[in-house]
């Protein structure tokens, strides 16, 4: 039996370029895709590792796939476009309209239930004094009252345990104080 020499080299050539490119594709995909953040041994979650009682609610999908439509339960889904959502490029105090004059910062302490006029007295090293004007007797009478300290004039400063060093997280703290007073949390 004779056999077609150059046939066979030929097929095998193309089975080594084929293997070839199929190893530069998958070390390409690898290097692409970071492992999974709860299974770091693998590049997806492997679904003997996934607890029983949630292995009927996960969904393991494939990466950079286009999801034109989800089943949720017996209902169908259209997912028509992915929105990105960007984090305000405004320092929280500014989004919410306080204004810095001469020193002091004046605006409104917001929550559902109201808003507060306020002022916040910089001070020198970037400490800062929150007063409250007519606090709600909700807040004077509940139980963060010791928080607010009457200085006149219907003015009110409000401490807390640690200094804010920081004008925006100081501003949500009152404004959490008022919502949890105001509601009874």
């Amino acid at each position: 039996m004779e056999r077609d020499s150059s046939g066979g080299v030929g097929e095998f050539i193309l089975g080594l370029v084929l293997l070839a490119l199929g190893v530069a594709a998958i070390r390409k995909i690898r290097e692409n895709h970071a492992p999974h953040r709860d299974f770091p041994d693998s590049d997806s979650p492997d679904p003997e590792k996934i607890p029983k009682t949630l292995a009927s609610k996960v969904e393991v999908l494939p990466l950079n796939s286009q999801i034109t439509h989800r089943k949720k339960g017996n209902e169908i889904i259209d997912v028509k476009k992915v929105i990105e959502v960007k984090a305000n490029p405004l320092p929280y105090h500014l989004e919410k309209g306080w204004q810095k004059i001469r020193g002091v910062h004046h605006g409104y302490y917001r929550c559902r239930l109201g808003a507060f006029k306020g002022e916040i007295e910089e001070r020198p090293g970037g400490d800062y004094k929150f007063f409250i004007f007519d606090p709600p007797e909700e807040v004077l009478n509940g139980p963060h009252a010791p928080c607010f300290t009457h200085v006149g004039n219907n003015r009110h400063h409000v401490h807390f345990g640690v200094n804010s060093e920081d004008l925006d997280s100081g501003i949500m703290a009152v404004e959490r104080l008022l919502y949890q007073n105001l509601t009874g949390r």
